[in-house]
């Protein structure tokens, strides 16, 4: 029952947050969040197709369901009024490829449909980025940010790492799922660019002592896996123990986003 007080007091919280006016920093934030929930969606259908049907794998996928449309509604009310057509038009976008992609996650959890999910999630992936994109583009064009660009780049970079620990444990399950080389290589890749990201963070001078340590925290739960390297990338750690290290490490990215977007 707590969890679930939890989980409408943070709904209660996006409304409130469509209601006023953001910044540009905190409206990449949120936009960077959707690259995440794409990535965690696809995660929990394929770890429910794996037969990994635990309570915190439903929750994952009902409430990131429910956290991206509002989200979607959010961007929306807010893109014209703090940018312009061009951003609300690439907001559009990925409300269209949302519509889509919810709907293939209605199909039945078989091997096949996992393919279309990982497919459409990489779809709605690339329609949330050229959001953020556009976001920080426009940025740049109002006077008042305009001398922001460090900022909105790190909060980019930041919010980014947000997606890449879920899309690790996406791609760690779609390796051990379908059991395919390019899957295995992508893990690879992930793992070093989440790896170097830490350490242009960590260097980062926009840098407070809260901000740091919130890094720090990160640093630590990736460190764990980073023990276990040559395991994790050969697909041999349970699937439970990644979910459980790449959602602690998305939350205290989101928590590094959240204080970067907030320097404003």
């Amino acid at each position: 029952m707590k969890r679930i007080l939890l989980s409408i007091i943070a709904l209660f919280a996006l409304t409130a947050i469509s209601a006023q006016q953001l910044n540009p920093s905190q409206m990449i934030n949120i936009a960077g969040k959707q690259r995440m929930l794409s990535q965690k969606i696809a995660k929990a259908y394929l770890m429910k197709a794996m037969g990994y049907t635990s309570a915190a794998v439903n929750k994952d996928l009902a409430i990131s369901k429910i956290i991206f449309q509002r989200n979607i509604e959010t961007l929306d009310s807010n893109s014209e009024s703090v940018f312009n057509s061009k951003v609300k038009y690439a907001v559009a976008n990925e409300a269209k490829v949302w519509s889509v992609f919810k709907n293939t996650l209605d199909l039945p959890l078989t091997k096949a449909n996992a393919t279309k999910v990982l497919e459409g999630s990489n779809k709605v992936l690339k329609a949330a980025q050229n959001v953020v994109t556009s976001m920080e583009n426009e940025s740049l064009n109002i006077a008042k940010y305009s001398s922001d660009k460090a900022l909105l780049s790190t909060v980019n970079l930041s919010g980014k790492q947000r997606m890449l620990s879920q899309r690790a444990c996406l791609y760690y399950v779609a390796a051990k799922l379908f059991n395919k080389k390019e899957n295995y290589d992508m893990l690879s890749a992930l793992f070093h660019d989440i790896d170097a990201a830490l350490l242009t963070l960590l260097n980062n001078e926009l840098n407070t002592p809260d901000v740091e340590e919130a890094i720090g925290n990160a640093l630590l739960t990736f460190e764990d896996l980073r023990s276990k390297r040559e395991s994790f990338l050969n697909g041999n750690v349970s699937p439970e123990l990644v979910f459980e290290a790449t959602n602690t490490l998305t939350k205290q990215f989101d928590k590094v986003t959240h204080l970067y977007s907030e320097l404003n």
